[in-house]
């Protein structure tokens, strides 16, 4: 793998060649399949109905941003997981009709909601959404969940066979620094560790877990629609 900028990196999990995109997504193409993790949709309302004053239309900026994705990918389905929605003072009635009508744009693609602890908020997401709602899911030998359970070490992963499969999942918003002193800088990233992948939080105003080196994982920048390897 080439640590140069680019749109995607290809890499190959548990057999299959997945790609992870510079827009923090990961498309796995033998099944047409997108991954996108927290949105926290409706996270600029929340911190406006608690005082704090912060801009409109993020929402409208991450679903746009999505539509990109959708366009240059030609997914035919897609996994959002976990955290779709921020909290219970997320789903105003803008919200609903700007996903709403962001949905029906896209009526022809299958779209599964892996549930997130944000999502706890609601009880059932509009029906017009039309999202499968479950708390796990999978995608050929892709294990799909909000926060990775995986707790196997390499020998008894290798040791589990078909009973271990491999998971992508979202939650912990991973972040890494890159550059020294005033030139430092805080970059979403994917987390890559032997059998399972941490995607970071899709779209802006999000935060982030700051992640430490290590020697079981790999990082994987993204900015600007780029990425690269750390």
């Amino acid at each position: 793998m080439s640590s140069s900028l680019s749109s995607e990196i290809e890499i190959q999990c548990a057999g299959e060649s997945v790609i992870l995109r510079g827009d923090g997504t990961v498309l796995i193409p033998k099944f047409n399949a997108l991954l996108v993790a927290d949105l926290h949709l409706g996270k600029s309302a929340s911190f406006r109905a608690g005082g704090i004053p912060v801009p409109e239309g993020i929402d409208q900026t991450t679903l746009e941003a999505l539509t990109v994705t959708l366009q240059t990918t030609e997914a035919s389905q897609v996994f959002f997981l976990g955290d779709l929605i921020h909290n219970r003072d997320s789903m105003t009635p803008t919200l609903i009709a700007e996903f709403t009508h962001w949905r029906e744009a896209h009526s022809r693609i299958d779209m599964t909601l892996v549930r997130g602890n944000h999502d706890r908020h609601v009880r059932q997401f509009p029906e017009p959404w039309g999202l499968h709602e479950t708390t796990s899911s999978s995608v050929g030998p892709f294990q799909l969940l909000h926060e990775i359970s995986d707790s196997l070490t390499p020998d008894e992963f290798e040791n589990a066979g078909e009973s271990a499969m491999f998971q992508f999942g979202g939650h912990w918003h991973p972040v890494i620094s890159i550059g020294r002193g005033a030139d430092r800088m805080r970059l979403p990233c994917f987390v890559s560790g032997l059998h399972h992948i941490t995607l970071p939080a899709f779209g802006p105003f999000k935060g982030g877990m700051k992640q430490a080196p290590t020697k079981s994982a790999d990082f994987f920048p993204v900015c600007d629609g780029k990425i690269w390897k750390a």
